[in-house]
C-alpha cells in the first residue's frame, strides 16, 4: 500500500473541504449583511411612515384651526407640511427601491458579483424638518 498516495488524496480532500467551507462562510456572511440592510431599510420606512402620519395629523389640526378662526396664514403653514409630506414620500420610495435591489441581489451572488454594497447611508437630519420647528410654527397662531 502506497501511503504517500493515500496521504496526498487525504490532503487534497482536506483542502477541497476547507475551500468549500470558506466559500460557504463567505456566502453566509454576505447573505447576513444583505438581510441586515433590508431590516434597516424596513425600520427606516416604518419610522418615515410614522412621521408621515404625524404630519397629516398636524396638517389636519392646522386646517381645523383655520376653519374655526379663519387665519390668513393657513396657506403658508400648510405648504410647509405639504413639502414635508412630499419629502417623506420621496424618501420612502427611494428606500423601497433600495430594498428591492437588495432582494434581487441573490441572483447576482450566483454570478459571482458582490451581494451587498452599502445602500443605506445615515439619513441626514436636515432632510426632514424637525417636529419642534413644526410645533413652533403651528403655535404662532
Amino acid at each position: 500500500m502506497d501511503f504517500k498516495n493515500v496521504f496526498e488524496k487525504v490532503k487534497d480532500f482536506a483542502n477541497k473541504a476547507k475551500d468549500a467551507t470558506v466559500k460557504f462562510t463567505e456566502k453566509a456572511t454576505e447573505e447576513a449583511k444583505r438581510l441586515t440592510e433590508i431590516g434597516k431599510i424596513k425600520l427606516r420606512i416604518a419610522e418615515l411612515e410614522k412621521e408621515r402620519e404625524a404630519k397629516f395629523a398636524m396638517l389636519g389640526q392646522l386646517y381645523y384651526e383655520y376653519s374655526k378662526n379663519k387665519r390668513a396664514d393657513f396657506e403658508e403653514k400648510a405648504q410647509l407640511y405639504v413639502k414635508d409630506l412630499d419629502d417623506i414620500e420621496r424618501m420612502i420610495e427611494d428606500l423601497k427601491r433600495k430594498m428591492e435591489a437588495l432582494s434581487q441581489s441573490v441572483e447576482n451572488t450566483e454570478k459571482g458579483e458582490p451581494v451587498v454594497e452599502k445602500v443605506v447611508s445615515e439619513q441626514d437630519s436636515s432632510e426632514t424638518p424637525k417636529e419642534d420647528e413644526k410645533n413652533n410654527s403651528s403655535e404662532d397662531k
